[in-house]
């Protein structure tokens, strides 16, 4: 086992999902949206990610969201060693992902990589993590106090730029951060199975999937275990989701590979028909490929959802039943939209990611949150109904006794009738 050698890549992918609130009118469609982001430089076609969904993912999900592709940024790393070849001049390709139902959306910084090394790559995803500053280029409409800066500094300019654009307020600012990590290709050729890679370099893996720079010093079952999780249906490729990233390891470029397409070319010639696109496309994009990132960013939506709607709900000190109610309310309301996009659709990959991310216990989270409320709901309603029959029982006393005096009657209709409105 080589485990603590670093290893390198012909070819990797990181793709970085930024989810926040983004409110619109839910009756804007596509060509609206682009109308209102033109000042922006948007407008540039989304066929790699069309051809992925089409093949991936059913209508009734692709029907909850609509891409855009807006000018992206450059970063530059002028203190790289000798021996990483990663340019020190890194092009952002980003896009903007709606889910207008939802009253969210989701910005996509992607990098493309040659010849980077574990420790490169590991680097260039703390930089994104705000660990050190980097000098920005950014697009026209980016307005930066100065280039050398956090990657978050630009990510929020983005943000509300966007907002601005489509007249959002941003309720919540938090934004929910996963990535997706993809290695394409090898410089040893002799690896041509996905496993063998985790097999031989598990804390390499391990480090890529959680970007710990330590990894040389991670002990061999804890970076094993880390990377059991494993999802694949050929060969050539498997995804390994931990947290809040995904690892895609595609070994296009192998044997196993171009024999798979040779085998799909005659099956469809065998009965007269092409072979479809999905097959053959190349897509520059961090898990476009075999669905790994439009699972994470379903998965990352939905996490959202419940995290926005909890912190809502924490935030607020509501003491009337009026306010318990609108909050159960929005808890209802939260799991409704959540039931929409339907993460099962999307396959065993969607739930792996989805488990490992700890949707299941934001789920139950919410669940356990709406039935305090409800409990809370029928012990305030409990006492207010215990307290005003005390205080009508009072009254129909006081009513008894003076019963003779007209003003006494009108007095005690007043307040009946005004603690009659309270229930």
């Amino acid at each position: 086992m080589e485990d603590k050698t670093d290893i390198r890549f012909t070819c990797a992918y990181l793709a970085f999902l930024n989810t926040f609130d983004l409110e619109i009118d839910k009756d804007i469609n596509w060509d609206a949206a682009v109308e209102k982001l033109k000042a922006k430089s948007i407008d540039q076609h989304l066929k790699d990610f069309e051809t992925a969904g089409k093949f991936l993912l059913s209508e009734g999900i692709r029907q909850q969201y609509f891409r855009l592709r807006i000018d992206g940024f450059s970063i530059s790393l002028p203190h790289l060693d000798e021996d990483c070849s990663i340019n020190s001049k890194i092009e952002v390709d980003t896009f903007l992902t709606i889910y207008r139902e939802f009253g969210i959306g989701t910005l996509l910084f992607n990098v493309h990589l040659e010849n980077c090394t574990v420790d490169g790559l590991i680097f260039l995803i703390r930089c994104f993590q705000d660990r050190f500053k980097v000098h920005v280029d950014g697009p026209d409409f980016i307005r930066l106090d100065s280039n050398n800066i956090f990657i978050g500094n630009i990510l929020v300019e983005y943000r509300d730029k966007i907002s601005a654009a489509f007249g959002s307020e941003q309720e919540t600012p938090h934004i929910f951060k996963s990535r997706c990590v993809e290695i394409r290709g090898l410089s040893s050729s002799e690896i041509q199975d996905p496993q063998s890679l985790l097999d031989r370099f598990p804390r390499q893996m391990y480090g890529l999937l959680t970007a710990d720079e330590g990894w040389r010093f991670v002990p061999e079952d804890v970076a094993t275990e880390r990377t059991n999780m494993k999802w694949r249906t050929r060969d050539f490729f498997c995804a390994v989701p931990w947290s809040l990233c995904v690892l895609l390891i595609d070994l296009a470029g192998g044997d196993a590979h171009r024999k798979y397409i040779e085998s799909q070319n005659l099956l469809c010639n065998k009965f007269g028909y092409p072979i479809e696109e999905y097959f053959t496309f190349k897509p520059r994009i961090a898990g476009l490929n075999h669905g790994p990132l439009l699972n994470l960013e379903i998965a990352s939506v939905q996490y959202y959802m419940l995290d926005r709607v909890l912190s809502k709900v924490a935030e607020s000190k509501s003491k009337s039943i009026r306010g318990f109610l609108a909050q159960r309310e929005e808890l209802i309301k939260a799991l409704s939209k959540l039931a929409q996009v339907k993460i099962q659709e999307v396959g065993i990959l969607g739930q792996n990611i989805g488990r490992t991310m700890g949707l299941a216990n934001r789920i139950e989270e919410v669940t356990q949150r709406l039935e305090e409320i409800e409990r809370t709901l029928i012990i305030k309603y409990n006492q207010r109904i215990n307290y005003l029959m005390l205080i009508l029982t009072v009254f129909g006393i006081i009513f008894a006794i003076f019963s003779a005096s007209d003003s006494i009657k009108q007095f005690f209709r007043l307040v009946y009738s005004l603690l009659r409105g309270l229930l």
